[in-house]
Order: C-alpha cells, then sequence, then structure tokens
C-alpha cells in the first residue's frame, strides 16, 4: 500500500466510490424540477423506451405540477468521464429506473451502486416480460419487485398504468 501513487489515493472518477465522495449537485431550472435517471441496455430499442419514460415522466409532471426529466447516460454532454456523471445521477436523482433486461453489466453494475447508496423507494427494477420467461432472475436482485412488460403497443399501455 506504501507504494500507492498520487493519482490513485486522489482517487479516479470512474470508480464510484471516489466520485460519490466529492459534493455535487444536479443543475435544475427551478424547485419544481425533478431527475429520474434511467439505465437501460443501450440497443436498437433504448431510444423507444426513453422516449416511452419520458412521456410518463411529463404525465406525472403534470399531475403533480413539476417538470420531470428522464436522462440517460449517452444523453449528457459534459466534458470529463461519463462514468462520474452516471455515479452523480444515481447519488443524486429523485428517481432510478434500471431495465435490467439481458442482465447487461453496465445495467447492472450501476443498479449494485444504487443499491449502496440510496433506498430501494426511489429504484424501480424494468424487465422485458420475454427475457424473464427465458432465463432466471438474478439471486442477489430476485427479491426485489421487478415490472415486467412487453415491447409493444399494448405493453406500453399496461407499463404506463
Amino acid at each position: 500500500m506504501s507504494n500507492m501513487n498520487s493519482a490513485s489515493r486522489i482517487g479516479s472518477p470512474t470508480w464510484p466510490y471516489d466520485s460519490i465522495r466529492i459534493p455535487k449537485d444536479l443543475a435544475r431550472t427551478d424547485a419544481n424540477h425533478l431527475v429520474c435517471f434511467l439505465a437501460c441496455p443501450l440497443d436498437e430499442r433504448s431510444d423507444d423506451l426513453l422516449n416511452f419514460i419520458q412521456s410518463v415522466c411529463n404525465e406525472l409532471g403534470h399531475t403533480i405540477g413539476a417538470n420531470i426529466e428522464c436522462v440517460r447516460s449517452d444523453k449528457i454532454s459534459t466534458p470529463g468521464t461519463i462514468h462520474a456523471d452516471i455515479w452523480k445521477y444515481i447519488e443524486l436523482s429523485d428517481a432510478l429506473i434500471f431495465d435490467v433486461t439481458g442482465s447487461n453489466g453496465n445495467v447492472l453494475l450501476e443498479l449494485g451502486v444504487a443499491a449502496s447508496c440510496r433506498s430501494q423507494d426511489n429504484i424501480v427494477i424494468l424487465r422485458d416480460h420475454g427475457d424473464a420467461r427465458h432465463s432466471k432472475f438474478l439471486f442477489d436482485i430476485a427479491p426485489s419487485r421487478h415490472l415486467l412488460y412487453n415491447r409493444s403497443l399494448f405493453g406500453s399501455v399496461e407499463l404506463r398504468r
């Protein structure tokens, strides 16, 4: 341990522990600006999911008199490392949604970080119903409620409810 260089003692923005220790805040336009962070596999259907979640956030925000912004990591356009932004959003967002469809390693890591620093009251776990039929629920997150959905028009209506 005494051979650690000064950079490793300072920490790395790619490591959640080091990033979360640094005080920060999310940019908000006003007191009624809420933030929902979405972590999902980035594939051909991820934009559809983001658009769907944002539309639900817009409806809910209208109902409660708030602006609810849905943010996904690949849509963050600030300088620096993306990891530091992901950890910041996990730490500070008002709600967190994790789509664990396909057991994507990045999503599962981000869910693990959220589990270590956030109440499960702030976390929603989604999973495609077809994925759930074909593979087991992962042991460590199986006890947590998963909202199962179908990626279809009728499935989105059901998920919206």
